[in-house]
């Protein structure tokens, strides 16, 4: 097996999903929570025609030495999708996301008339609102960031080789589409993107309604989470994996696709009952406090009135 070959293996495997996926979550939580205390760290990026941008140093902004000098940069695009992303490695690594300003409510006029320096001031104050609307496209772009980081010196190749097959012109773009999901690279960013828009929208729920949803959601088995991801990519309904990227994954990716299903299943469906015993027992050292002041109480009124 090629060096190459065995990077791509690597990448199809899903080895340690869970801690990767964590990674790229804990990264963006935190840069929501930091952006509103470091609003002079976006830097005024260029005026591209219809893009202007604004960049931020994110090593510097969550002091974080392992991301080295890893860039992101925001992008107002104006008339394409409402956002999306993308991993650049030259000439510094730098996540990539483009917003279009009808997503951030404003009107055609306002965005004609948007410079680089009105652009930087917007996110200046509302950076953490913005980059909310990209969500798990965070996490997509993130895991191509930590992929390229442990690949090393080999990262440039497994990447043009990527970008290599999907540019070809001898192939029509249900053909580009095929190779495009069934690539390692985007075969693991997909997929940890879909589980990781599942993770988010059972943390959003009640605390006392995420352990019912994650059960109809997933299923009583890995199998059946299998099954239910499979029924809604054909009928086209997945909330959580992106449209295509399911139905296009040929049969080696399917196979590979249902061993890191079940470790989701395994991962969600445990993340979920720990936190249910943690909330069941703070719950009972919260009745058994209770009990103990209205004990301590009625002792107080015994003595009072005796």
């Amino acid at each position: 097996m090629s060096v190459l070959d065995q990077y791509f293996s690597l990448l199809t495997e899903g080895q340690d999903d869970a801690k990767f996926r964590q990674r790229a979550q804990d990264a963006f939580q935190k840069l929501l929570q930091v952006l509103p205390s470091k609003k002079d760290s976006w830097e005024q990026g260029a005026e591209r025609g219809t893009r202007i941008d604004a960049k931020l140093r994110l090593g510097e902004v969550l002091d974080d030495k392992d991301m080295g000098d890893l860039v992101l940069t925001l992008s107002l695009e104006r008339g394409h999708m409402s956002h999306y992303g993308g991993f650049r490695q030259k000439p510094e690594p730098t996540l990539e996301f483009f917003v279009d300003p009808e997503s951030l409510g404003m009107k055609s006029w306002q965005a004609r008339e948007l410079k680089a320096d009105s652009w930087k001031k917007l996110v200046q104050e509302k950076g953490s609102e913005i980059l909310r609307k990209i969500g798990t496209t965070f996490v997509h772009e993130f895991v191509h960031y930590m992929d390229w980081k442990r690949m090393g010196s080999r990262a440039g190749d497994v990447f043009t080789k990527t970008a290599d097959s999907q540019r070809s012109s001898d192939k029509d773009e249900y053909e580009r589409n095929i190779d495009y999901h069934n690539s390692p690279l985007e075969f693991n960013a997909f997929f940890q993107e879909g589980i990781a828009n599942l993770e988010a929208y059972l943390k959003g729920l009640p605390p006392d309604q995420r352990m019912k949803t994650a059960e109809k959601l997933l299923g009583k088995s890995p199998d059946e989470f299998y099954r239910r991801v499979k029924a809604a990519a054909e009928e086209r309904s997945s909330d959580f994996f992106k449209a295509g990227f399911v139905s296009n994954l040929m049969s080696k990716n399917q196979a590979k696709f249902k061993k890191r299903i079940a470790q989701a299943w395994n991962d969600v469906m445990g993340a979920e009952k720990s936190a249910q015993s943690t909330r069941g027992g703070q719950a009972a050292d919260k009745t058994k406090a209770i009990d103990r002041l209205k004990a301590a109480n009625a002792r107080a009124k015994q003595k009072g009135t005796g």
